[in-house]
């Protein structure tokens, strides 16, 4: 497979003019595609090898980015909501026994159990 996609991307290289690029693209495509056919216990072993790094990758990647996105994004949302005064959860008022808001009673139709989204 990743000799496949190396080759369609080496095939595009080529019709975009880059020849260098085209050339060892290609070059390793070809290479991996017949050590697949010629040499199967290579190519598990290098599988294998390669699984391991990308689950390391993806561990690294995905803390770096989550991290990015709560202190770069949600938390000066949640400062940006304090200063302004904003209040989503009604959690404001300490002298209430609890923090329950009463919903409306309203009459229930039939088509709303029909339709439910």
């Amino acid at each position: 497979m990743v000799a496949a996609v190396l080759g369609l991307i080496a095939a595009w290289s080529y019709y975009r003019g880059r020849l260098m690029m085209a050339g060892w693209l290609g070059g390793l495509a070809g290479f991996l595609f017949l050590m697949g056919f010629l040499l199967p216990a290579w190519a598990r072993r290098f599988h294998i090898i390669w699984m391991q790094v990308t689950v390391a990758l993806g561990y690294v990647n995905s803390r770096i980015l989550l991290s990015l996105m709560y202190y770069g994004v949600f938390t000066p949302c949640g400062f940006l909501s304090r200063l302004v005064g904003r209040d989503p959860l009604n959690r404001r008022g300490s002298g209430r026994p609890s923090y329950w808001i009463p919903r409306k009673r309203t009459r229930q139709a039939k088509e709303q159990f029909e339709r439910l989204f």
